[in-house]
């Protein structure tokens, strides 16, 4: 398992990177961020959606159905908490000693890749709010990148892809995801015991 100093590292490292779940609603938004950066992505899927239209739509190859042979030429593999430890890309990359890092992770190196970045955490409401701040700082001229939950109706999508260093957030609590990010200003909406 590669830390999270390690990733920030490795991005400086590497230049092809494969996504596991790429048409997931959490993974789309980084495949956007890491190609605006210049990496050359690929990804896979087991169903098609609309969100691999978008992820196709920016020139991502994307394959439908997960065999070993796709992550072929990848220096990383992004994965979700959602794929089997038997999957067999992410299997083959660790066979072939490709590095694997899970989206949590990745994110969290992205956060600081931002001066700004706005984190929504919270047991109820994280999408809503991220929502409406995404939308409030668009209106505002401020541009912000984000990594949203659920589709921003404005943007049609899950996240975007800004020009300034303002990004936002949804900070999710699913096995301490939150706990490897690392924001400027943290909106935490409420605490369930």
């Amino acid at each position: 398992m590669i830390v999270l100093f390690e990733i920030d590292e490795l991005l400086k490292k590497v230049k092809r990177i494969h996504f596991i779940g790429i048409g997931g609603s959490g993974m789309c938004p980084l495949a956007e961020i890491l190609h605006k950066e210049g990496y050359e992505l690929s990804g896979s899927d087991n169903n098609e959606t609309d969100t691999l239209a978008r992820v196709r739509s920016l020139g991502i190859p994307v394959t439908l159905g997960q065999k070993a042979e796709n992550i072929e030429g990848a220096e990383l593999i992004v994965y979700t908490a959602a794929i089997l430890p038997d999957n067999p890309e992410l299997v083959a990359a660790k066979n072939s000693s490709i590095p694997t890092v899970e989206r949590a992770d990745l994110l969290g190196a992205i956060t600081r890749l931002y001066s700004d970045c706005y984190c929504v955490c919270g047991t109820h409401g994280k999408t809503t709010v991220s929502s409406m701040l995404t939308q409030i700082m668009i209106q505002c001229g401020k541009d912000p990148s984000a990594v949203i939950g659920g589709e921003l109706p404005l943007i049609h999508s899950h996240g975007r892809v800004g020009n300034t260093q303002n990004m936002v957030c949804e900070s999710c609590e699913f096995k301490d995801h939150f706990l490897k990010l690392d924001p400027d200003i943290a909106i935490i909406l409420n605490v369930d015991a």
